[in-house]
């Protein structure tokens, strides 16, 4: 059984060629949604973020309102100071004061190992799904150069709906930079990681991660302690934890009783789900790499992984089933509501027992650590 514990899948697989310069980066673990993927890319790379990427990522959101389902982390790079990660910003209307010459402007930040985020109008990028079809501004990360073939290496979604190494021409660059379409008040974002000799390492508060986990299955509002500095993901709707599973499944009948405007699922609710679980299996197996706990806590977890894989491609399926009959469809849907109600009733019992243990002591005799046994299966 694979006892990963590692922030990400491949790093810089295939891009590096002579002539290129293209900053270290990785395809991470968390790759949903951009403003999570970009930073990650960064930090993914280095062991000594492991402490600080486990002792977040636990808790989750959901808002489940006219039929629609949205979830995200309670990380929100774009928005909270992270540990490790350096990030300036300009918007790209001073740029048009100064008049900068933009390609040779990305290629100076790219020398300074500035990893870049930047808008453009997707109309122009030809691996976007709206190439040729849609003006949209949307992020893209720039992570290197090649000035022999002009062009940019870049981490982005495109239209196989996969997170991945993209080529972008600078020919294309600037048609999408320049469109009358585009948003000019948005920002370019600059990343780097901080250097190891900037701020004291991280060190991982086990009791505050335990913590966090019991918020996770009492399905505690985290958002709303930050409220007062930042609101702009807190909604009275919200569920929280363990509690948004509640979500997907109203979100599932209703899909049922076809009370959505749409007819397909919105795929991405269900990738989170999938990292989430993964995140969580990779953060016991963590805890056990650091004599904390016992390894049969990530393998029983191991379970919920599998499930969450499952419902993912039914999800897939479904949406590829649209000249089937309606019941057929409908079994698929029945088949993930299953799934998701199977999820939260071994997780409430599996991560409840890990809190209960914590709570009544159970030690492994240790001269410098304890490690906390699992009794799921004795």
């Amino acid at each position: 059984m694979n006892k990963d514990t590692r922030l990400y899948n491949t790093i810089n697989q295939g891009v590096n060629k002579p002539n290129r310069v293209v900053l270290k980066s990785c395809i991470p673990i968390v790759k949903t949604f951009s403003n999570v993927a970009f930073p990650l890319s960064v930090l993914g790379c280095e062991e000594r973020c492991k402490d600080w990427f486990y002792s977040n990522f636990i808790n989750i959101y959901s808002c489940y309102n006219d039929q629609i389902l949205s979830t995200n982390y309670d990380v929100q790079f774009f928005e909270d100071e992270v540990y490790y990660l350096n990030r300036d910003h300009i918007m790209i209307s001073n740029l048009d004061m100064m008049r900068a010459q933009i390609i040779e402007t990305l290629i100076s930040s790219i020398n300074k190992k500035q990893y870049i985020c930047v808008f453009l109008d997707e109309y122009y990028i030809p691996y976007s799904p709206d190439y040729d079809i849609n003006h949209k501004s949307h992020e893209t990360f720039i992570i290197g150069y090649d000035k022999n073939e002009e062009v940019f290496i870049c981490l982005s979604y495109g239209y196989d709906g996969k997170y991945k190494y993209r080529i972008l021409k600078f020919e294309n660059f600037i048609n999408a930079y320049e469109s009358k379409n585009f948003n000019r008040n948005l920002p370019f974002l600059f990343f780097s990681a901080q250097a190891s000799d900037y701020r004291p390492t991280y060190k991982m508060d086990i009791d505050l991660v335990y913590d966090q986990i019991e918020g996770y299955i009492n399905g505690k509002d985290f958002l709303y302690k930050n409220k007062n500095i930042n609101n702009i993901n807190w909604n009275s709707n919200n569920k929280y934890g363990i509690d948004v599973l509640k979500d997907y499944n109203l979100y599932l009948s209703d899909m049922l009783k076809m009370k959505c405007k749409n007819d397909k699922l919105v795929l991405t609710v269900f990738y989170i789900l999938f990292e989430h679980k993964r995140c969580m299996q990779r953060r016991l197996y963590y805890l056990y790499e650091k004599k904390i706990i016992d390894i049969k806590w990530g393998d029983e977890y191991g379970e919920i992984v599998k499930l969450s894989h499952d419902i993912l491609d039914s999800a897939v399926k479904y949406n590829s089933s649209e000249k089937k009959e309606q019941k057929i469809r409908n079994n698929i849907l029945n088949d993930i509501i299953y799934g998701i109600k199977e999820i939260e009733k071994l997780e409430t019992i599996i991560l409840s027992r890990l809190i209960e243990a914590k709570n009544k002591c159970l030690f492994d005799a240790g001269e410098t650590s304890y490690v906390i046994k699992s009794q799921l299966t004795e």
